[in-house]
């Protein structure tokens, strides 16, 4: 069985708002 897209989504959020958080704090 494929893992719910409820989990697949609560981690590509929290993935995103690291990469983000990275993304602005770097300043580039």
């Amino acid at each position: 069985d494929f893992p719910h897209y409820e989990y697949l989504g609560f981690w590509a959020i929290h993935l995103l708002v690291v990469w983000a958080a990275i993304y602005l704090t770097w300043g580039w």
